[in-house]
């Protein structure tokens, strides 16, 4: 069995990094942590795999693009990248913890005041602001898609990988876009021409979620999602 160093040589940034865990994996590629032993700071790589007889994936492409086009406290930060003809290698900042996970962690044990609702709702919101302001859709937000520190809570929105800039007038998108629970009815509906609205609809059940500690709207296809919502 090849080793990690054995099958694909490391970039240069990365000659001084320890894979630590996995801290996720999609249909493109995986998320690991890689520690700097001397440092003892983290940084998350996403190594995201060749497409046989095809290529980068479009979603890297569109991700390198619109990440490397943006700079905001409440987006996380491309550190540095890589691309080979097996894998490209995205370095990002590291959080122990997205939002998902950490209400998972603390959310059944921890009441939180509004204070501090109101101040990661407000983070999420300022990012949207900023992404919007310059055309930029995520269009997939979710608390799994969204970076926290549980002692600071600063709030980074992550995984670029459904977004795409946007111009007016509005034309035709694709409707694969967003985790079902956080997806508008709009979209589930069928339309194919949204613009920020999608970003907000998510924003808001994610606003929801925060004060009840579980998704408003959880449904198990697209049907029982609109009841959901309509209820």
């Amino acid at each position: 069995m090849k080793t990690e160093t054995q099958s694909e040589k490391r970039p240069e940034w990365m000659k001084n990094l320890n894979k630590k865990e996995l801290l996720g994996k999609g249909t493109y590629g995986s998320v690991f942590r890689y520690t700097n032993p001397v440092t003892d700071r983290s940084v998350a790589i996403k190594k995201i795999k060749m497409l046989e007889n095809e290529g980068i994936p479009s979603t890297a492409l569109r991700e390198m693009s619109i990440i490397s086009q943006c700079d905001h406290p409440n987006l996380v930060k491309l550190l540095n990248y890589n691309i080979s003809n097996e894998s490209i290698l995205l370095a990002y900042e590291y959080f122990p913890y997205d939002l998902k996970n950490f209400l998972e962690s603390f959310g059944s044990n921890k009441n939180y005041d509004q204070e501090i609702i109101r101040t990661i709702s407000y983070q999420i919101l300022r990012g949207l602001y900023y992404m919007h302001c310059n055309l930029f859709l995520h269009r997939d937000i979710k608390p799994s898609n969204i970076l926290i520190n549980p002692e600071t809570f600063v709030i980074k929105l992550a995984d670029f990988g459904l977004a795409r800039s946007f111009y007016f007038p509005i034309r035709p998108y694709t409707k694969e876009i967003a985790t079902l629970y956080y997806r508008p009815p709009e979209i589930i509906l069928g339309s194919s021409e949204y613009s920020t609205g999608v970003d907000v609809w998510a924003a808001g059940c994610i606003l929801a979620e925060l004060f009840v500690k579980r998704p408003i709207f959880k449904g198990e296809c697209d049907f029982t999602q609109l009841i959901n919502i309509f209820k």
